[in-house]
């Protein structure tokens, strides 16, 4: 009997081994024959971070999500490479996502933040095209120095957008509703974008020597803050910082504004 006993407590040590192994949490797909990718996320109630992988890496992406029974990943290799990673509907998690992708080669990004937290250092990235989504999430994204094309949609959202020296933003989309977002322009950067604030604020920081101009399409229960200038109700017109024609770099907003708050900082 006593070898049966043995025999007992070693299937038991062995259960229980097994019942405690840690999940499998990483997610890797390689370049291969990749000359560009898109990559879609879909990040729900989590804190969620995205940077690049090392130069010399040969992977398109790495994840950790935690647990790979708990998210969803499609992956399609061709010529222009597409992934997608988001939540297993049947088997929900909040496990935190740690994301980094190759600076080898162009990659686009289309990104849905909901009830999330999501930070993006892109500075070492080639990133053609970054759109982003977001409802009721926060946000915080440093942009390369290269040309790239952004559209940002926020509601109900906390979002930090950063633009450093020598970024060449081809073409740019803000919407930002219920929420508040702050854009840090760098020295030298110029820009033209549709901006589109209902019910919340947006600032706007740029160096002296960039200058701003406001092209109100549409105006209804809002208001224009200028450097030097005190606040003002804003109207269909034109608005400029001071100096506007003789500034080195030039940023124009085609706005629309509705219950908007908008203020520009000249620092």
């Amino acid at each position: 009997m006593r070898w049966l006993n043995y025999l007992l407590l070693l299937i038991v040590i062995t259960a229980c081994g097994a019942a405690t192994s840690p999940p499998e949490s990483q997610l890797t797909t390689s370049i291969g024959s990749a000359e560009s990718a898109v990559i879609n996320l879909n990040i729900f109630n989590r804190d969620a971070q995205l940077t690049n992988l090392a130069p010399e890496s040969d992977l398109l992406i790495s994840a950790d999500v935690g647990d790979t029974h708990t998210v969803t990943y499609i992956t399609e290799q061709s010529a222009q490479a597409y992934i997608a990673l988001s939540d297993n509907p049947n088997q929900a998690s909040t496990f935190d996502w740690a994301i980094q992708t190759s600076p080898s080669l162009p990659i686009s990004y289309v990104i849905d933040v909901t009830d999330g937290d999501f930070r993006a250092d892109l500075t070492q990235l080639n990133i053609p095209r970054f759109d982003i989504v977001s409802i009721n999430s926060t946000l915080d994204i440093t942009f390369p120095s290269s040309a790239f094309q952004m559209a940002v949609d926020v509601s109900d959202s906390t979002a930090i957008l950063a633009i450093p020296a020598l970024a060449d933003i081809q073409s740019a989309q803000v919407t930002t509703s219920g929420g508040l977002l702050t854009m840090t322009v760098d020295e030298g950067v110029r820009f033209i974008s549709n901006l589109t604030v209902t019910a919340g604020g947006m600032t706007l920081i740029v160096p002296a020597s960039t200058g701003v101009q406001i092209i109100v399409e549409r105006a209804e229960n809002s208001e224009i803050t200028l450097p030097n200038r005190p606040r003002t109700i804003a109207e269909p017109i034109i608005y400029t910082t001071p100096d506007f024609e003789q500034s080195s770099a030039q940023i124009l907003l085609n706005s629309t504004l509705i219950g908007a708050a908008i203020r520009i900082v000249q620092e």
